[in-house]
């Protein structure tokens, strides 16, 4: 007798289906869904980018003619619930429930409120068979981006450290390279999945980065500098006009040059940070990675606004520098790059 297929074989399908929508589905969440008649996938589709049609869409568009009668009596697996209201595209509960589907499977449900379990209520008055919390973890994992964004306004924010053996950054006024080509290769290609990455003046000065990912093919993510005083020159490569480029500053708002914006904040209100978030969100900077200094890092810290920290760890000793900050949380995951660790940490609840 044939083995019957598990959902989550079908489920982790979703997941696969839902990250090719990528950095082009912000601030709406990655969704993958499958249509399954007696084992064998006869639709398959993705949300591939902000207002086009969701995945449920995708899925049942993708059904070829010789297989659409087969619909009603197919099993319909999802990442995410289905919506149940009329948003930039129509609510899939009414697809599901016109094409009579009668079982609807999910990994979790929607943070937002205006659906938030609503969808499957609705679908389970109108008789649809429903099961839920299938690899749920991951699941949540697919969506933490878009939780953050729609719940709190502001960009999801993975705070990033490179330390050495004795917990040092760096030393003051020297360029310093702590890890190694593995760690680096990740770092930018962190940088392709992020919106934004952030550093303050003491990190430009001290290196002169240039922010980008020249050693991973990508998308490079917008650079956001705190430089409150415009101190950095202008032979420096963050003004190399190659990507969008904010420089956050007391005192000059000009953003008529998409490659190098002025965006002028008072630092010394209350919340500064929170509402530096807030603008920085409003300005399409949905996932924002922190990568420096000390002082920075710790700033978010102290405010309790992050969502992620990577710490990487070198075998090298400096002996002296600038501490790294301390970071506490609940350690996620423990990753060997060669001489390196990394170690992915979440603030506790």
């Amino acid at each position: 007798m044939k083995k019957e297929i598990k959902s989550e074989v079908f489920i982790q399908r979703c997941f696969d289906l839902a990250l090719r929508g990528g950095k082009k589905v912000r601030p709406n969440p990655m969704v993958g869904a499958v249509l399954v008649y007696k084992d064998r996938i006869i639709g398959e589709g993705y949300h591939a980018f902000f207002g086009g049609p969701h995945a449920e869409v995708n899925c049942l568009k993708s059904v070829k003619d010789a297989d659409r009668k087969l619909i009603s009596f197919s099993t319909l697996y999802v990442s995410l619930e289905p919506c149940n209201y009329f948003g930039k595209t129509p609510a899939c509960t009414n697809l599901i429930l016109e094409n009579k589907i009668p079982e609807v499977v999910i990994a979790t449900t929607d943070p937002n409120p205006e659906v938030d379990g609503k969808g499957l209520q609705l679908l389970t008055d109108n008789g649809v068979k429903v099961q839920t919390n299938i690899l749920k973890e991951q699941g949540d994992d697919l969506i933490k981006y878009f939780k953050v964004n729609h719940l709190q306004k502001r960009p999801y924010i993975i705070l990033k450290i490179v330390k050495s053996k004795d917990n040092f950054i760096g030393k003051t006024g020297k360029k310093i390279w702590i890890s190694n080509e593995h760690s680096s290769l990740l770092s930018h290609k962190w940088r392709t999945e992020v919106d934004g990455i952030m550093v303050g003046t003491n990190t430009i000065m001290n290196d002169d980065p240039k922010l980008n990912n020249r050693l991973y093919p990508g998308t490079a993510p917008s650079r956001i500098i705190l430089d409150r005083t415009n101190k950095i020159p202008a032979d420096f490569n963050v003004k190399d006009n190659s990507n969008p480029t904010y420089f956050i500053n007391n005192s000059i708002q000009d953003l008529s040059n998409p490659n190098e914006m002025y965006y002028k904040i008072d630092f010394d209100q209350k919340d500064f940070l929170k509402t530096l978030m807030e603008g920085m969100f409003e300005k399409g900077i949905f996932v924002l990675l922190v990568e420096g200094g000390s002082k920075l890092i710790q700033s978010f810290l102290s405010n309790n606004l992050w969502d992620e920290a990577r710490v990487i760890s070198s075998s090298k000793l400096l002996e002296s520098g600038i501490r790294a900050p301390n970071i506490t949380g609940i350690l996620k995951k423990k990753v060997n790059l060669g001489t390196d660790q990394l170690q992915i940490i979440l603030p506790l609840e």
